[in-house]
């Protein structure tokens, strides 16, 4: 007959908890206010280019371009592709150049290539690295009996080129250049020497947000 009562004090005491927990809930309100989740930005790609691989960047062939022991400049700062702009937030790039095939001809004489790189933003110079790739050849050729050789030509790899740059700001604008530098040497009798290209040469950047949010 008193289970209605007994049930009624229940009640009581499971309010008079809840009650109690309300109050400690307030407490601890008071000591850590409570704050709205972190906002997060997104970072929008692409985060990768790779240019379409050139023709012929224009070194302009004569009827010879070298002179003996001559140091010349045969293809000046050109760039590789186009320009590319970085994402919308702060990343860490890694810039790479292949500069394609180089045909060199040459008779009776050394040649000497180099490739020198830089990496632009805008048209500030952010690297720039002199002599990065070479190529040597050398079509010297027995002077007793004395033989003039016809001219001996190859389509060599000029091999690729990496470098990264660290902390690049949201939207610059990133240029891969080569520069091409020639020498003639140790000419014999009848010696000649001319270079066509870089062919197919190709450029890219990959990039990765500088700051990574990560758990849950």
């Amino acid at each position: 007959m008193f289970g209605w009562y007994q049930a009624f004090l229940k009640s009581c005491e499971n309010a008079k908890k809840i009650l109690e927990n309300c109050d400690r809930l307030e407490a601890l309100e008071a000591l850590h206010p409570h704050s709205d989740p972190p906002s997060f930005t997104k970072c929008t790609g692409p985060f990768t280019y790779v240019s379409n691989p050139t023709g012929r960047l224009a070194i302009t062939p004569g009827t010879q371009m070298f002179g003996n022991n001559v140091t010349g400049t045969l293809l000046d700062w050109t760039t590789i592709g186009a320009s590319n702009t970085s994402i919308d937030c702060v990343t860490d790039v890694r810039a790479w150049w292949d500069p394609g095939d180089m045909i060199v001809y040459g008779r009776r004489a050394r040649v000497y290539l180099w490739a020198d790189i830089r990496l632009l933003a805008g048209t500030t110079p952010l690297y720039t690295y002199s002599t990065r790739r070479y190529l040597y050849r050398d079509e010297r050729s027995d002077t007793n009996p004395d033989v003039i050789e016809p001219l001996q030509y190859e389509m060599e790899d000029f091999g690729e080129a990496k470098y990264r740059r660290l902390n690049v700001a949201a939207g610059t604008v990133l240029d891969m250049q080569i520069r091409i530098r020639g020498r003639m040497a140790a000419a014999q009798a009848s010696s000649w020497a001319r270079v066509y290209g870089p062919y197919r040469a190709q450029a890219g950047f990959d990039s990765w947000p500088r700051e990574i949010v990560v758990g849950s």
